[in-house]
């Protein structure tokens, strides 16, 4: 495996995990809407950094139980039920600006906090480095770490810019968005665990 796609790997991991409706990106929507772009940027740094340990400790983790776990059958059942569990959540799930709890630190701080709080993140993040584990080989290099991080940092500060310029539009169609954006996510992830089924089975 190659720097790019250890790249390519962690940017689309954090990049389509970023689009649904969180803690982090509800309130970079918040303050950029409310305080203007640059704020909400600050907040969005604090999330990436944060982000940078949890592809650090995924990498290492994820390698680890592919090694000893990822060919084993019972394991791949444990995966097909955890995203089976996370599709139906975000199949039903609700979204409103009212559930984002105001935190007192500004800034990165809070964009720090922000993302440390939501631990779902990184367990995700372990479960989908020990399933591409399992199949593909990781370089053990300071470099290819490097690469891979940064890859995941990117992905983070795209998605959450994004959120940032389009708040706006995003907030004066919430009602909308709030009402397809999980289900989409959701079905998404149903359709990955029933094609990873007949892959098994």
């Amino acid at each position: 495996m190659n720097f790019f796609q250890l790249f390519a790997i962690s940017f689309s991991i954090t990049f389509f995990g970023t689009i649904p409706f969180g803690l982090v990106n509800l309130s970079v929507l918040e303050v950029s809407y409310h305080h203007g772009k640059n704020k909400a940027l600050n907040v969005a740094i604090g999330a990436v950094i944060i982000e940078f340990i949890y592809a650090f400790l995924a990498l290492n983790a994820g390698v680890f139980l592919g090694k000893h776990l990822g060919t084993e059958k019972s394991w791949h059942i444990l995966v097909m039920l955890v995203l089976g569990t996370v599709g139906i959540y975000y199949f039903f799930k609700k979204n409103s600006l009212n559930n984002v709890k105001e935190t007192r630190q500004p800034g990165v701080i809070k964009g720090m906090v922000l993302n440390l709080i939501s631990l779902q993140v990184l367990v995700i993040w372990i479960l989908i480095m020990t399933y591409i584990s399992a199949y593909f080989k990781f370089p053990h290099t300071l470099s290819a770490v490097i690469y891979f991080i940064i890859g995941a940092g990117c992905g983070k500060l795209i998605t959450l810019w994004a959120y940032a310029c389009l708040s706006e539009k995003i907030l004066g169609k919430y009602s909308f968005i709030a009402d397809n954006i999980n289900r989409i996510i959701g079905v998404v992830l149903l359709i990955t665990v029933v094609v990873q089924y007949f892959r098994i089975f």
